[in-house]
């Protein structure tokens, strides 16, 4: 499978801000950043899209912020251990 983005950027909507800058960060260093509020469109199945993105992903950024991993960046988490340990 061909990598659609180099890195998925997983985060709490309580670190929007934080994530923000990390995705402009590392936009401007030339990787290409799966992030939510850029990618995934209004009427989208959402969840569709991201457990394509997470599959299609180079590598996975876990933003971790003051308020601790959330429900979907467990969810999302859990999805990148999957297809990394799982069967080939």
């Amino acid at each position: 499978m061909t990598n659609t983005h180099d890195i998925f950027l997983s985060y709490s909507h309580n670190d929007a801000e934080a994530a923000a800058q990390l995705h402009e960060w590392l936009k401007q260093e030339g990787f290409t950043v799966f992030y939510d509020k850029k990618q995934i469109q209004e009427g989208e199945v959402w969840l569709d899209r991201l457990q394509h993105a997470v599959d299609a992903c180079g590598s996975f950024v876990v933003l971790v912020g003051r308020g601790g991993v959330g429900r979907w960046v467990g969810a999302e988490t859990q999805a990148a251990l999957s297809r990394y340990f799982g069967p080939p």
